[in-house]
């Protein structure tokens, strides 16, 4: 997630886009995957391997997963509200 985070920024910079044009969404979903298969891989070893500090390991990457696309839907949504505030004004 530090990665996509530093890549957004840097091709932020480097292409002068300002925030309301950033392809923010755009990394949304490769990086929930991403989160949500290491959650899953984690969970196998955990089991294959009976450890539970690897088990609970898991399940934060699954909640992280969760949470990211929950806060990234809100924004997304508080977006195309204020938009549709802006047209009606």
């Amino acid at each position: 997630m530090r990665l996509d985070c530093t890549t957004m920024s840097s091709n932020g910079i480097a292409t002068q886009t300002a925030p309301e044009e950033s392809p923010w969404i755009g990394y949304l979903a490769p990086t929930a995957l991403i989160m949500l298969l290491l959650g899953l891989a984690k969970r196998a070893t955990a089991r294959r391997i009976d450890s539970e500090p690897l088990a609970a390991e898991a399940q934060m990457s699954m909640l992280y997963v969760v949470l990211f696309v929950a806060v990234a839907a809100v924004n997304e949504a508080r977006e195309h509200f204020e938009e549709a505030g802006e047209m009606v004004e």
